[in-house]
């Protein structure tokens, strides 16, 4: 009996904490990580900590990872290869949001959602 409550209590917590957003600063520098952010925390919709995608100028092509996401706290989008915000459609609101340094971006398209935001930055 005590070994089926003990599964059961462990079943719980793990099941309440499989999917939750990231608790700590998180950095995306790979089109892999960006893929693989919707697969590591399928039920993410508000990021409360601080999220810098930088892929170096390399790599980085679409932000189709994050199309669950409906509110940032902070985020950065730097230094990649996208031509757009493709993947942020669902993005309604956002404390910071800072976007530069991304020479093939020739259009906001994606931030179309976006309905309130703190403050938007964006820089070369």
């Amino acid at each position: 009996m005590k070994r089926i409550l003990l599964l059961g209590v462990f079943l719980t917590f793990s099941i309440m904490s499989f999917g939750q957003c990231p608790t700590d600063s998180l950095i995306l520098n790979t089109q892999a990580v960006v893929d693989n952010f919707v697969i590591n925390y399928p039920n993410c919709t508000m990021l409360t900590e601080q999220v810098i995608i930088d892929g170096g100028f390399t790599e980085i092509t679409n932000l189709n990872g994050l199309s669950d996401i409906t509110h940032a706290e902070v985020l950065y989008i730097q230094r990649t290869q996208i031509v757009d915000l493709a993947g942020l459609e669902n993005l309604e609101s956002a404390v910071h949001l800072a976007i530069g340094s991304n020479p093939d971006m020739t259009t906001l398209n994606g931030l179309g959602g976006l309905q309130t935001v703190g403050s938007i930055i964006f820089f070369q």
